[in-house]
């Protein structure tokens, strides 16, 4: 089981992990400051002892970090780097998307989320029924 030390700190970018499982592009660490997304918003991306980081996902109870290409191998001590400006959008357009919904729902009671999504080309929310600029 990976540990989420980006739970704890959002602004950890860079830590030291070993690698417990490298499978053609998938590796899991056996710990982890990479995000894998949720609840609309997608995941972080980076590096991995130089090695490009274009996804990240649960696998089970592990986090998955996709490596194409890469060389590394279990036991492996790597330094990672989180996307440190990236990580940041989101999370601005993370902030942003609550206190968006929380004025408005102020003005409409009833208003509910259907659906968010956060990436740093587009960031949008959907709500169950039509608002007017009034």
């Amino acid at each position: 089981m990976t540990e989420e030390i980006f739970r704890q700190d959002g602004y950890l970018f860079n830590f030291e992990a070993e690698v417990v499982s490298a499978e053609g592009d998938e590796v899991i660490l056996d710990t982890t400051a990479f995000y894998p997304g949720g609840g609309g918003q997608v995941c972080d991306t980076g590096f991995i002892h130089d090695e490009r980081v274009t996804e990240v996902r649960y696998k089970g109870k592990d986090i998955v970090h996709i490596v194409p290409g890469n060389d590394l191998r279990k036991g492996n001590m790597v330094w990672c780097s989180v996307d440190w400006d990236r990580r940041y959008d989101l999370m601005q357009g993370h902030t942003g998307e609550h206190l968006l919904f929380c004025s408005l729902r102020r003005q409409c009671p009833d208003l509910a989320i259907t659906k968010i999504f956060i990436s740093p080309e587009s960031k949008y929310v959907i709500v169950n029924h039509d608002l007017s600029w009034d």
